[in-house]
C-alpha cells in the first residue's frame, strides 16, 4: 500500500489592484482608492490585530484589509458580527474564496476588511446600494 502525502490546499497570491478593478461594479471606490494608496492590506495582522485595528480610526486610510490565509468562511463571518457588534463606528466585512456567491467578487484569498461605516453607508447610498 502506497501512502499518499496529505496536500496542503495553496492559496493563490493576491493581487489587489485586479481584486478592487474586479468588484467595482459593487464596490466602486475601492479601486480608486487602493490606486492612491488609501486601502492597507496587513498579510500577517494575527499577532497583533487588536492594535491594528485600533489604529484604523487615526490611520487616514478608506480602509484595512487583514489577511487571514488560515481561515474559514464560517470564522471570518463569526469575527465579523463579533466586530460590527462591538464598534459602532466602523463596518466589518469578510470575503473568502471558498464562499463566493456566484458573481466572482469574493477576495483571491480569506480576508476582513474594516471601514469607517458612516462613509461606508454614504457611498453606498450614493450608489442605490441596499443591503439586503
Amino acid at each position: 500500500m502506497v501512502k499518499r502525502k496529505r496536500r496542503k490546499k495553496v492559496l493563490k497570491e493576491a493581487n489587489w489592484a485586479e481584486y478592487f478593478a474586479h468588484i467595482q461594479g459593487v464596490c466602486p471606490w475601492a479601486y480608486r482608492a487602493y490606486m492612491k494608496d488609501n486601502i492597507l492590506v496587513w498579510e500577517h495582522p494575527e499577532n497583533c490585530f487588536k492594535t491594528i485595528k485600533s489604529l484604523y480610526a487615526v490611520s487616514g486610510y478608506e480602509a484595512f484589509v487583514y489577511v487571514f490565509k488560515n481561515s474559514t468562511p464560517d470564522q471570518l463571518e463569526l469575527l465579523a458580527e463579533q466586530l460590527n457588534k462591538e464598534q459602532q463606528h466602523d463596518s466589518w466585512l469578510w470575503s473568502h474564496p471558498d464562499a463566493d456567491s456566484g458573481d466572482g467578487n469574493s477576495a483571491p484569498v480569506p480576508a476582513l476588511i474594516q471601514q469607517n461605516r458612516a462613509r461606508l453607508e454614504k457611498l453606498r447610498e450614493q450608489i442605490g446600494y441596499t443591503d439586503e
